[in-house]
């Protein structure tokens, strides 16, 4: 049977899978967009900045902070490192208080129940923002000591005062069977008598326990992880306060001969829901399966999450390798780091790296991750948030691999003494079980091993930039083959629960700042010199160059030009703040390129600079924005890029369209050597996907095509190279297999 030539298109997939476009992807609104603390990405690959050092002068000077191996195989030695559940609560906040010294007051008499907390110097309290009041995440129990006997509906009374954050953080009356424990709690009346927001309450009423006759109740307080007095978005006077409590004719209790700060009295007693438990401990490596790395093998100590699991590594067919153990009966999940001791801080440098052995082999069905973040400690002991990058890692790293991630930026070194590192394990199940992945198979990764801490002497703005969060190559919005094209970036900004749409961030994003002196100011427009340097090519085109570049002036004002050492011009922009629900984000900063401007056919480079207070420049630059320099020449003759499709190629009569689905990894390189041996160099669309190995980013040929036809008429062959994401090096290039595929190529294209 003869194919219909008109609408025929082939496409070649290599080593992964391939989207079909939509039929009508719909017009992206201008939005902006910051990394959003729910992406969830692969650790390591070479388009990701934070993956990578940063370039150094060659006289900087390194010191280093730290460097720990746990033992060399005779005996494992934690080294001060300890192990943290992040499923338990970080203390019991359920304590009779006298109000000493409080700007607020019991409920009645002179002292009553409370859940909340006082300033303190505790390190789990100090970096609270505005104590006193309540933080993140707090599940909080005041329950009877034992069982008590109920006869038909249980009768409760006391007066309440709330100070929560409405709608999210609440107050519930429970109780449970369970005599001996705090496990499954039912919400009494199904849940109607939730209290939350500001109020004064007096309850005197009576439940329904279902027909039990021996319960133990509790008033319980659950947070969420954000709004509270921890980051200072919402200041309370604590979550809770209670006062002349009784259930079933029990005497009342009005806490006043009881001790200020107890946790228990007469009847009743502070807990907690019990955590999942920890699984971290060091192993010998001589003992665990590498068969993912087939030219290292680790036989020294390293930590594993794997201590009291009875899961087993069978479902990759090695039933006698102990994996990390799945989700208890209570519905948790491990969420479990290890914690390194503090590190005393010395050197100098705005140069701040955390390094270390990663054994990976985690399949994105599995749900289970790898996680990494840092903290400082002033000289009071009191430790600041955690920081990281925001993501988690591990889908695409198979075998060892040492990963080198610079952290200088996420914070502030000015009074602190110490930092301290933390390497975990995370599963997901309880999230994504169902949707993302089966969470059915665990194997025994991640391995950590090696762990150093160093410093160098940089001087002038660090930088944090996210490929994901730039410009993405893309077609013509309406449509059509000869509509404008707008700039996006990559990053999909809708929820990533939402399935149904994909809306990119309209600016491009970055985060970039100097600890040591500050950003410098423009000169010319005043705002933080931070800029963005943009060519536009074919060369020549005047009316895209200088004011038409901007999306807006007043945000985005161009303050000059530049003519790099080869005589190509460049249009200097100041960037802005980058703005969430109308306030600006410190550190973080946008740009928002005309979305009304660029065509079919035009490629726009560009590249970052940005200076200090003292005026020294550095630059983010390459195909990523992952390379740094002091060289404003060097980032122009190695910018990044987008390309507004159909492009040259099939201008000069190509047809074929290359989907760079492993950008970063190095594929480009081989098969640009594949179309000059063709002599197809010339005829060849190339669409880069960047940040292949992100989740939810929504950037592949399904999020930039409008039309199916966009695809259609132009092209008959599309070669979509995922690669094997787990084979990339951190070094940018990529450990592929040698193979004899041009002859396949050759009569493909032919």
């Amino acid at each position: 049977m003869k194919r219909n030539t008109a609408v025929a298109i082939s496409i070649l997939l290599v080593a992964g899978a391939i989207l079909a476009p939509s039929a009508g992807a719909r017009e992206t609104p201008a939005r902006e967009s910051l990394p959003r603390a729910n992406e969830y990405l692969a650790p390591g690959i070479s388009d990701r900045s934070p993956a990578l050092p940063p370039f150094a002068p060659a006289s900087a000077t390194t010191t280093v902070l730290y460097y720990e191996t746990f033992g060399d195989g005779g005996t494992c030695d934690p080294a001060g490192w300890t192990s943290l559940d992040l499923t338990a609560q970080i203390g019991t906040f359920f304590h009779i208080d006298d109000y000493a010294g409080l700007p607020f007051g019991p409920v009645q008499g002179t002292k009553s129940l409370w859940c909340g907390a006082r300033e303190s110097n505790d390190p789990a309290l100090c970096r609270y923002a505005t104590l006193p009041g309540y933080g993140n995440s707090w599940d909080q129990l005041w329950v009877t000591k034992e069982c008590i006997s109920v006869n038909g509906d249980l009768e409760a009374s006391f007066l309440m005062r709330l100070d929560t954050e409405a709608s999210y953080d609440a107050v519930t009356l429970e109780y449970t069977t369970d005599c001996s424990g705090v496990t499954g709690w039912t919400i009494l009346d199904g849940g109607i008598n939730v209290w939350d927001g500001t109020q004064s309450l007096s309850i005197n009423q009576s439940y329904s326990v279902g027909g039990a006759t021996n319960v133990r109740v509790g008033i319980r307080f659950t947070s969420d992880v954000a709004w509270s007095d921890e980051d200072g978005l919402q200041d309370t006077n604590g979550a809770v306060h209670i006062d002349n409590l009784s259930v079933e004719a029990s005497p009342v209790e009005d806490f006043e001969d009881e001790a200020s700060g107890a946790t228990s009295s007469n009847l009743w007693i502070a807990a907690s829901p019990p955590g999942y438990g920890t699984a971290a401990a060091l192993v010998l490596g001589a003992t665990m399966l590498q068969d993912k790395d087939n030219c290292t093998r680790n036989i020294g100590c390293m930590w594993a999450f794997i201590e009291g699991s009875t899961a087993t590594y069978g479902c990759g067919s090695q039933p006698q390798q102990t994996a990390v153990p799945f989700g208890n009966d209570s519905g948790q999940y491990l969420l479990n780091n290890i914690l390194s001791p503090y590190i005393p801080i010395s050197g100098a440098g705005d140069g701040w790296n955390l390094e270390f052995s990663l054994y990976s082999d985690l399949p994105l069905d599995n749900l289970v991750f790898w996680v990494w973040h840092v903290r400082s400690i002033d000289a009071s002991g009191c430790p600041s948030r955690w920081a990281d990058r925001e993501f988690i890692g591990g889908y695409g790293v198979h075998g060892w691999r040492e990963m080198v991630l610079p952290f200088g930026d996420l914070l502030n070194f000015t009074t602190a003494t110490h930092v301290q590192v933390a390497l975990g394990a995370w599963d997901l199940c309880g999230l994504w079980c169902g949707t993302v992945g089966s969470g059915a198979c665990h194997t025994h990764s991640p391995l950590f091993d090696n762990v150093r801490v160093y410093r160098v002497d940089l001087q002038g703005p660090q930088w944090s930039i996210r490929s994901m969060d730039q410009f993405q190559d893309a077609f013509p919005s309406d449509g059509t083959l000869t509509g404008v094209v707008r700039a996006d970036m990559a990053n999909d900004v809708t929820p990533a629960a939402n399935l149904n749409s994909i809306i990119p961030g309209d600016s491009a994003t970055l985060r970039v700042l100097d600890l040591s002196n500050g950003l410098g100011i423009d000169p010319v427009a005043g705002g933080a010199a931070v800029y963005g340097y943009v060519s536009v090519w074919p060369q020549g085109q005047a009316d895209k160059s200088g004011d038409h570049l901007t999306q807006d002036p007043g945000r985005w004002p161009v303050v000059g030009s530049w003519v790099d050492a080869g005589g190509v011009s460049w249009t200097c922009l100041r960037l802005d703040s980058s703005i969430v629900n109308g306030t600006p984000q410190p550190d973080i900063y946008c740009l928002d390129l005309n979305d009304n401007l660029f065509e079919p056919g035009d490629t726009v480079c560009f590249f970052y600079a940005a200076k200090n207070a003292n005026g020294v420049e550095t630059v983010a630059f390459g195909s990523n924005l992952a390379l740094r320099s002091d060289d404003r020449n060097e980032a122009a003759a190695d910018p990044s890029e987008f390309t507004c499709l159909p492009a040259g190629g099939y201008n000069r009569g190509g047809d074929v369209l290359y989907v760079d689905g492993a950008d970063g990894s190095g594929a480009q390189a081989h098969w640009e050597l594949a179309f000059r041996s063709l002599d197809l160099l010339d005829k060849v669309d190339r669409y880069d996907v960047r940040q292949p190995s992100g989740v939810s980013v929504s950037n592949r040929l399904e999020g930039r095509v409008a039309n199916v036809t966009q695809l259609l008429i132009p092209y008959r062959k599309i070669l979509w190279d995922c690669a094997d994401l787990s084979k990339t090096l951190g070094d940018g290039s990529a450990n592929f297999e040698k193979t004899d595929d041009w002859g396949l190529l050759n009569s493909f294209l032919a």
